[in-house]
């Protein structure tokens, strides 16, 4: 049965045609809530159309091309834009019962269909997407349905009218698994016959290949009449199944007993030919058997001789290895023999060399050793003879700039020290003027008295530096002086 239904929004359009095998068409309805809704969207698998205001409204894509099939999606819109109509993609399987069809020998049979059908309307497969809208406000879903029910009954009726009623099981081939036998025809079974073809069950029945062949074809021509007869409402038919055949239950009794005695005879023949090859096979075991003990006999005696003749073989190849081995044997004593004396001279010869050589470098390394030592106390005599000759060059060139610095400060320190004594002089004969208690009497020897007190206080500030100086120096000049007064 073919449905279409009203539904509460398009969220629920993957459960609910899930649910309802035969639901084709949904009508979604926007709730309260969503009168102010600025959107609505498209599921996946569905053919969508939407209107606003009611009035159809096209999809724009982007070649600018009109469709009235919306995409799967989010689409932005005003809250009188809605999804319409929801259509599957999916293939949809329609069962349907046809009753009284008369076959051409006039028995009535009722047969159970199974049509696969969809709506043409992918563009991904080059189909025209009108074909929704027409299947949607022209075809409807009951419309297709009753369409779909006249076809298959005008179809069945007119194909079961041209066959017997033998031959009807032949239109379930297309089924899974079809477990009713068909019956040949009573005139096309003759006793003896080797065409029959034994089936599964045990059963034997004749040309069930041909018959098989003959039914697909006959029932193809149903299935492109109908898909023909539909694709004009863009509505491809995908397979006509026959899933069940009734007969009338004498007709099913009588085809069944025929079955049965065909199956009988042929197992009776078949009995007959498997004892006739079982003892054909019996005998024909018992002279492979023989003719193979005789074989085997034959074969042992040919071994025994054989092995006979290669043990002879055997035993002489084992002498000749034996003297083989007693050569070899002889010859690499000998060659070790030989060996061991060679090894043993160019162990002497190594050693003699080695030890020539080892004299020999030691003797080098003295010889090396010594000239190393002479050539070192050379050098040593040589660093130290040229380290004298600068030492006594830096000590004359010091000397002579010792002198040349004595030659030259001698006559500045003089300078300095009568400059020093003669400030110290007027000093004294300053502090003695401004003395008002100063009393100097005598005539040389208050000269040489006043002459001393000038020195005494004249000494008594110099500087602990040039102290020393300026007291050998004053006290010379004052014995000078004092040499003088006393003639």
């Amino acid at each position: 049965m073919i449905t279409s239904t009203d539904t509460r929004g398009t969220q629920r359009a993957h459960r609910l045609f899930g649910e309802e095998s035969t639901l084709m068409i949904s009508r979604p309805k926007k709730g309260c809530m969503s009168c102010t809704q600025c959107w609505f969207s498209v599921p996946e698998g569905f053919f969508a159309l939407v209107t606003r205001h009611g009035v159809r409204e096209d999809y724009i894509n982007i070649d600018g091309n009109n469709s009235c099939v919306w995409p799967p999606g989010v689409h932005i819109g005003p809250p009188w834009l809605k999804v319409s109509h929801l259509v599957t993609k999916q293939s949809l399987v329609f069962n349907d019962s046809i009753h009284g069809c008369n076959t051409i020998d006039n028995v009535r049979v009722n047969l159970e269909v199974s049509t696969t059908i969809r709506v043409m309307g992918d563009q991904s497969r080059g189909e025209d997407p009108e074909n929704v809208y027409n299947f949607v406000h022209l075809v409807t879903a009951r419309g297709l349905q009753s369409q779909l029910k006249e076809a298959q009954s005008e179809a069945f009726h007119s194909l079961i009218g041209e066959m017997n009623h033998n031959e009807v099981y032949g239109l379930m081939q297309h089924n899974e698994s079809v477990s009713t036998l068909t019956a040949p025809p009573l005139e096309d079974i003759k006793d003896g016959t080797e065409d029959e073809t034994l089936i599964s069950s045990g059963f034997r029945l004749f040309g069930t290949e041909q018959l098989s062949n003959e039914m697909s074809s006959k029932a193809s021509v149903v299935h492109e009449q109908l898909a023909h007869e539909f694709s004009t409402q863009g509505i491809e038919v995908l397979e006509v199944i026959v899933r069940n055949v009734s007969l009338p239950t004498g007709i099913v009794e009588q085809m069944s007993k025929k079955t049965l005695s065909i199956a009988q005879n042929a197992e009776r023949r078949m009995q007959q030919k498997y004892d006739m090859l079982l003892h054909l096979h019996s005998e024909q075991l018992a002279t492979l058997q023989q003719s193979i003990e005789e074989e085997k006999m034959e074969l042992m005696k040919s071994g025994e001789l054989d092995v006979l003749k290669e043990s002879f073989e055997l035993e002489s190849e084992k002498a000749m290895l034996n003297d083989a081995l007693e050569k070899i044997r002889a010859q690499m004593n000998i060659d070790k023999e030989l060996i061991v004396v060679e090894n043993e001279a160019t162990v002497q010869r190594i050693g003699d060399e080695t030890k020539l050589d080892v004299e020999k470098i030691e003797w080098d390394a003295k010889v090396e050793e010594m000239k190393a030592k002479i050539d070192a106390q050379c050098e040593i005599q040589y660093i130290e003879a040229e380290a004298d000759l600068k030492c006594s060059l830096n000590e004359k060139e010091g000397g002579k700039k010792i002198i040349r610095a004595e030659e030259i400060s001698i006559p500045l320190n003089r300078q300095l020290n009568d400059y020093t004594t003669n400030i110290r002089k007027i000093q004294v004969q300053d502090a003695l003027a401004k003395n008002n208690n100063l009393i100097l009497t005598g005539t040389n020897g208050g000269k040489l008295a006043n002459k001393m007190l000038l020195a005494e206080a004249a000494l008594k500030d110099v500087t602990n530096v040039n102290r020393k100086l300026l007291m050998d120096n004053e006290r010379a000049s004052l014995l000078t002086e004092f040499a003088k007064l006393m003639k």
